[in-house]
């Protein structure tokens, strides 16, 4: 496993938003909204306000706490965890691999 370098081609490839667990969080809605986004932003917002990427340690795990581990986590199929050989799920609630 290697650590997920936070790029734009990696931002290009995440699947967070198309993810059960992102999109349902009222919390993560909020704070694009908050910051003039809406959908997937097209240009990598700074590390430290990403909602997405969570397998980077750039960004780690989300502030948001409304999240549900309930739901069907999609990361096996996201280019990123593929490309990086990511293990874990669930990065947004748990944050990145070590």
């Amino acid at each position: 496993m290697a650590a997920v370098p936070y790029t734009q081609d990696n931002w290009d490839r995440c699947k967070c938003f198309d993810c059960p667990v992102h999109s349902s969080s009222q919390c993560i809605s909020q704070k694009m909204l908050s910051m003039g986004m809406t959908g997937r932003p097209k240009m990598a917002p700074p590390a430290d306000m990403a909602e997405g990427m969570y397998c980077s340690q750039a960004v780690g795990k989300s502030d948001c706490n409304d999240l549900n581990g309930d739901l069907n986590c999609i990361c096996p199929t996201c280019q990123v965890w593929q490309l990086y050989g990511l293990n874990e799920r669930w990065f947004c609630i748990g944050g990145p691999e070590s």
